[in-house]
């Protein structure tokens, strides 16, 4: 597969992308944007330092001279490209993207983007060709040090944040080299997470747009106390946020709270949203004489047509947000300043980061649901044929179509770099929206891959892979088998029996029978998260209930089965809530039966308690089924695992020790299993 995309350049590290490849493209970049000069930045991937050498030995060689940055974000080689006037920037980076890709990101003078239609295939015949020889004067290289600028310029604009109480996290990433300088001294009550730079992401991805990235930062808020939190990616060119309860705001939200900061200087400005925004940003925009203008998705789009509508500023679904005083560029760091000062204002006055964002956010949204389709083209005129005869009162096609109806809209386009189809959609209420996504989805299906397709990854600047509809399960199939060094659920088809389609499951490396490992001194975590379950479960507005309980396995249980059977709980039950064809009892009585008959409990027993199963609240479930687990996995012959799970079930389900299972230490759980009659050689294998 090309290293070369919509956006950048990028793949994985040692296939698509490798160090003769970032030579080659030194080598050629010079000659290509005519640049005697060029900056060169990396950022904390442990492949980077060989990447930026290869790509720095080429631009010598190639006769350029070249200033090293170092460990930097990607906004920094934006700035100061603009600022000292650099005919060429390369960010050695693979942003969001899994520890073990990297890639390049390139700009031209005035810190223009160079994508697929503004030089990238250009370089990429180059590279591909044969190569000049080298320069008979090779370049000279010097290291700099953009701190200082850059700290200044953003000084200049430090917000007052007294009385704000938020939660930063840096994910591991090059955010960290300016993170606490920016955020640390404006007056409110900082919490740094995740400030160590390191490459291999250890603590969850670098993409914010994951819910399980968002979760430890969700968890980190309410254990603090905190107004908000946000998070920064790989490289700090995007920021996403969560509110007081740990819930994720979609990113395009708080466009309209950027723009309301310039709009109160410029009224009347042009203020750039992608072609997925929210109509609720739009007409907050509008409602602060701002105009909103939709353009294409992606930064090498957004910057051109920013500078040519001279808006103050931009934003996009991916947590992109462009500033015209920033060069035109996308500034995580200048996002989060104005964002943090509007909440900070917001608490000052009685109302808080939460009212902010509920107050725009008023219309019920799918997100962006992603679709393998290699048939991209095919879907997308059907599509429109379809929305055309609904005669919408408003129609955009420059990126995919989007038809705008009064009540809903909808945009579905192609994505830019897989065979992967995007919806997104909006309506005045969730029962329309349902109706609508499954007429939008009868159009689709004809076009759509096979369920086995792999899932999507995320796009360079899109939301995360699909979730689609699930089927009816059926209880009476065999249980799935599956390799102990996996979750025996690999897809929401092993979830929930049949399936449309394959979905990321949460999988744990290690073997399943070795003993969980409780960490009582996590326990404060552990409550913080429960009461952040507990206080939304009824109207189900954690963004992924799962991806909240996998957190809960970091950071109490050392040993792998215990993700397996809380992540494989959670993520079948969540995804689906709100669909009129499956309930919360419900999904959550098929993904217990799954798991209890897998660990060896007799189909008619599974099926003779499904309604008191039904009964059950999640946690007592994710209890029961863990020392369900926990017992197969210390040696109980199969009679005594029926035994102990039947023993639980009937014995401990109304146990007010266990209304918050992981409050409990071990010992006191183990007593209360012998108490209810689990034999005594397991008990003993316990101590």
């Amino acid at each position: 597969m090309s290293a070369f995309h919509a956006y950048d350049i990028r793949g994985v590290w040692g296939e698509d992308v490798t160090p003769d490849l970032g030579w080659r493209v030194g080598r050629c970049l010079p000659s290509l944007l005519g640049a005697r000069t060029v900056l060169v930045g990396r950022d904390a991937r442990t492949s980077s330092p060989e990447l930026a050498e290869a790509l720095i030995r080429g631009l010598l060689e190639a006769g350029a001279d070249v200033d090293d940055a170092g460990l930097c974000t990607t906004p920094t080689t934006y700035f100061l490209t603009g600022a000292r006037g650099y005919g060429a920037a390369a960010m050695v980076t693979a942003s969001h993207n899994p520890p073990d890709c990297n890639g390049i990101k390139l700009s031209r003078a005035g810190a223009l983007p160079v994508g697929g239609d503004s030089g990238l295939k250009e370089l990429e015949a180059m590279v591909k060709a044969e190569l000049p020889p080298p320069y008979k004067r090779p370049g000279v290289r010097r290291s700099i040090d953009p701190k200082p600028e850059l700290l200044a310029w953003f000084g200049e604009r430090a917000p007052d944040l007294s009385g704000l109480r938020f939660v930063v996290d840096c994910s591991n990433g090059v955010g960290a080299l300016l993170a606490r300088d920016l955020f640390a001294k404006c007056g409110g009550q900082a919490t740094f997470i995740n400030e160590t730079l390191d490459g291999r992401f250890p603590n969850h991805p670098p993409n914010p747009l994951l819910p399980e990235a968002s979760a430890q930062l969700g968890a980190e808020v309410v254990r603090a106390g905190a107004d908000l939190g946000m998070m920064f990616d790989g490289d700090a060119d995007r920021v996403a946020f969560v509110d007081s309860r740990g819930r994720f705001v979609r990113p395009d939200v708080l466009t309209a709270v950027l723009a309301r900061e310039f709009l109160a200087r410029e009224p009347g400005a042009p203020i750039l949203c992608d072609i997925r925004t929210s109509r609720g940003v739009t007409e907050r925009i509008e409602s602060l004489s701002g105009r909103p203008e939709l353009w294409k998705v992606g930064h090498a789009f957004a910057k051109p047509k920013l500078r040519e509508l001279k808006a103050p500023c931009g934003g996009e679904l991916a947590g992109h947000y462009y500033f015209r005083e920033f060069f035109g560029c996308d500034s995580a760091m200048r996002a989060a300043q104005i964002v943090l000062g509007a909440a900070a204002a917001a608490r000052r006055s009685g109302s808080s980061f939460d009212e902010l964002t509920r107050s725009i956010d008023i219309y019920a949204n799918s997100g962006e649901v992603n679709f393998a389709c290699s048939r991209k083209a095919e879907a997308l005129a059907a599509f429109g044929r379809w929305a055309a005869s609904l005669s919408p009162a408003r129609t955009l096609d420059f990126d995919g179509i989007r038809c705008d109806w009064p009540d809903w809209w909808a945009n579905v386009r192609q994505s830019n770099t897989e065979a992967w189809l995007r919806l997104v959609l909006e309506a005045r209420t969730p029962e329309l929206l349902r109706e609508k996504r499954a007429a939008i989805e009868r159009i689709l299906a004809p076009f759509l891959d096979q369920p086995e397709s792999k899932a999507a990854p995320p796009e360079s600047e899109a939301a995360p892979p699909p979730r689609q509809k699930l089927k009816p399960a059926a209880m009476s199939g065999t249980a799935p088998n599956a390799a102990a060094s996996q979750s025996v659920f690999t897809s929401a088809g092993d979830i929930a029996g049949n399936a449309t389609a394959s979905q990321p499951a949460f999988t744990s490396a290690g073997g399943a029978a070795r003993r969980p490992q409780i960490r009582p001194a996590r326990f404060a975590d552990a409550r913080a998260i429960y009461a952040l379950v507990k206080d939304n479960s009824d109207a189900l507005i954690v963004r992924s209930l799962g991806n909240v309980l996998e957190n809960i396995d970091r950071f109490l249980v050392a040993d792998a089965g215990g993700g397996r059977i809380v992540g494989a709980l959670a993520y079948g039950l969540w995804p689906e809530i709100g669909d009129e064809t499956r309930t919360s009892a419900e999904l959550q009585s098929v993904c217990v039966a799954r798991e209890w008959r897998r660990l060896g409990v007799g189909r008619r027993l599974v099926e003779a308690q499904l309604a008191r199963l039904r009964d059950l609240g999640v946690w007592q479930a994710v209890v029961l089924t863990y020392a369900v687990d926990f017992f197969a996995g210390i040696g109980f012959r199969e009679t005594d695992k029926r035994s102990v799970m039947y023993k639980l079930y009937t014995g401990c389900i109304n146990c007010t020790k266990h209304e918050n299972p992981f409050t409990c230490p071990e010992k006191a759980m183990v007593l209360h299993l012998s108490e209810k009659g689990a034999p005594e050689e397991g008990i003993r294998k316990t101590t």
